[in-house]
């Protein structure tokens, strides 16, 4: 997962056509996630 959130952290403009989701919510929900582990 890590290179996926690294290539996503480089190219924040790929983010919604890679998961769906803005860059600023693929953000979010990495930090929430980071929260909850």
């Amino acid at each position: 997962m890590s290179s996926i959130f690294e290539y996503i952290q480089n190219n924040p403009q790929e983010a919604q056509r890679l998961v769906g989701l803005k860059y600023e919510q693929v953000q979010e929900l990495l930090n929430k996630a980071i929260e909850l582990h």
